[in-house]
């Protein structure tokens, strides 16, 4: 009795490893879609790893940014945590929930434990991956991530034939870390650091090698942002967080004239060589300077932790910078009006726009056709203004149009600066980009408008608005956003 047992335990598991090995010619129709669904979680699962990679060529060679691997690498992780969904349930139905758990080997791996196991990790991978989790939680996003590693290695247990799909990835994936941390030891100065209304910092850093890849970037680097780590906030090695840049600091543009003129009067004298030296040294910090403005993300956050440690005066000491990445899949050399639409802190890259646009040097090389800026900001506070008083008060001499909506507290509507046109209420984007659109026709409200762009960062509603009028009145709408 025990051995006729013992013989049909041995069939079943020969009849599973036969079902579960290379599929013959003579297997059923049904067995062929089970064949396709387990190759297709392959491919998921490899294209899950390659698309995360941020200095890869094939990047480069397939013509997509930073910003779009991003975005397709989670929808392709979303659609992989289906197909291994759809695997468990279709497994457990045939097999039963107990045989799920169990390590038995087969003809393709160790058994259906290292599966679940896989499957349950990259399900909480994908728990604070989740919009609301990841925004709002990021330390726990970018450490949940980590659980990646077991996963993938209980997936190969699972299944030995995954290791051909995710060498690729899997080399690419490493040899890219490997690659950026040489960015890690990039020497990255505070030049200053200031605490703002509304849990905002304001932080003036100096790095030569992000200033020189700025440069080199189509569009002058216009949506660009890096990744930050500071030892006096965290000690956790790879725990970098991504900001815009917000442009340069006030008085660069003027010091660097100065400068240049010191340089060449320090030529002419050959006695002056530490004149000389000084004047050099000068224009390189200005022009190496740049800025971000960091908002606080709630209690306990990094973001918190930075606002309060510069509220308090303490010095940041040990700041690395990685990147940058992003750049704008738009050409603004080829538009004649651009209406930049932002809300709260989603002002922070359209200020390194409207610098290039007040630039006669940046804006005959990048912007040749440009005729008119118009800028829509929505704050929650007229106070929240001060955020970007410098460049307020640029484009204001500049004569550029500058609109601020104010939303709440619109009493003291003059702490926004003066002269400066604030209005109260919501912002009417749709109404907006329609005087957009006919102006830049002028006043041809039949035609298509081909001259107007519209940058845009902000909150989801503002976003989802100026995307809406993007599509009635047939302008580009590019976001000046980057997935986390």
């Amino acid at each position: 009795m025990a051995a006729s047992l013992q013989t049909l335990s041995t069939n079943r598991l020969d009849e599973r490893s036969e079902e579960h090995c290379e599929l013959a010619p003579g297997h059923s129709y049904k067995t062929r879609k089970k064949h396709c669904l387990w190759q297709s979680r392959h491919y998921a699962l490899s294209m899950t790893l390659l698309l995360p990679t941020r200095k890869s060529v094939w990047a480069w060679l397939l013509g997509i940014n930073r910003h779009q691997c991003t975005a397709y690498h989670r929808m392709v992780s979303r659609w992989t945590m289906v197909l291994m969904a759809l695997h468990l349930l279709c497994m457990s139905d045939k097999y039963g929930i107990r045989d799920m758990f169990s390590d038995r080997q087969t003809c393709h791996g160790l058994g259906n434990l290292y599966g679940l196991l896989s499957f349950v990790l990259l399900c909480i991978v994908l728990a604070f991956a989740l919009e609301p989790i990841r925004v709002r939680f990021y330390d726990w996003f970018t450490k949940a991530h980590w659980l990646v590693v077991p996963a993938v290695v209980c997936a190969c247990l699972h299944s030995t034939n995954l290791l051909s799909y995710l060498a690729f990835p899997g080399f690419l994936l490493v040899g890219d870390y490997l690659y950026r941390v040489k960015d890690w030891s990039r020497e990255c100065a505070v030049r200053s650091a200031k605490a703002m209304e509304g849990g905002v910092a304001k932080l003036v850093l100096r790095c030569p090698a992000v200033s020189r890849a700025l440069e080199q970037m189509a569009n002058g680097g216009i949506g660009a942002y890096v990744y930050v780590k500071s030892r006096d906030l965290s000690g956790g090695i790879l725990e970098f967080h991504p900001f815009s840049i917000s442009g340069f600091p006030e008085g660069d543009r003027e010091l660097l004239q100065v400068s240049k003129m010191e340089v060449a009067v320090a030529e002419q004298q050959s006695n002056a060589d530490e004149m000389n030296k000084t004047a050099r040294d000068d224009t390189c910090r200005a022009s190496d300077e740049f800025t971000l403005h960091i908002k606080s993300a709630g209690a306990k956050s990094w973001t918190a932790r930075l606002v309060e440690h510069v509220s308090l005066g303490t010095p940041l000491r040990h700041v690395t910078i990685e990147g940058p990445y992003g750049n704008p899949d738009i050409c603004l050399s080829r538009y004649s009006t651009v209406l930049c639409v932002a809300g709260g802190i989603g002002f922070t890259p359209i200020a390194p726009f409207l610098e290039m646009a007040m630039d006669p040097e940046k804006r005959a090389r990048y912007l040749p056709k440009l005729q008119r800026v118009c800028v829509l900001w929505s704050v929650q506070r007229a106070s929240h203004a001060a955020w970007f008083a410098p460049i307020l008060a640029r484009c204001r001499s500049m004569e550029l149009e500058v609109s601020v909506y104010v939303t709440r507290d619109t009493e003291d509507t003059q702490q926004a600066g003066p002269n400066l046109n604030v209005v109260t209420g919501r912002m009417n984007v749709m109404d907006e980009v329609e005087a957009a659109v006919f102006h830049d026709n002028r006043g041809d409200d039949t035609a298509q408008s081909r001259g107007l762009a519209v940058l845009a960062c902000g909150p989801a509603a503002l976003m989802d608005d100026t995307r809406r009028a993007g599509r009635v009145h047939n302008c580009h709408v590019h976001e000046l956003l980057f997935h986390l």
